[in-house]
């Protein structure tokens, strides 16, 4: 959504240029603030920092749940009739 809505803000940003065929876009085209782009940037590595934290997290438990030997050597008996 952050791509998206900076491909936004870019789209506003740059006139589209005039000639034969082409779709101007009418109005002034208006610069997007330098902070503004600052902190979606930080926000984004934010989030992604966030996800790469949960993923290995997420991993490092079920890696513990299959190898901390929490599980049965003898088979169970079959229930399912």
């Amino acid at each position: 959504m952050l791509a998206a809505g900076l491909w936004l803000l870019h789209r506003r940003a740059v006139p589209a240029a005039g000639g034969p065929g082409s779709h101007a876009r009418p109005g002034v085209a208006r610069p997007v603030p330098r902070a503004l782009l600052m902190v979606i940037a930080v926000v984004s590595v934010a989030v992604a920092v966030g996800s790469v934290v949960e993923v290995v997290r997420i991993g490092e438990s079920g890696a513990k749940a299959v190898w901390s030997n929490s599980f049965s050597t003898t088979a169970q008996p079959d229930h399912t009739g």
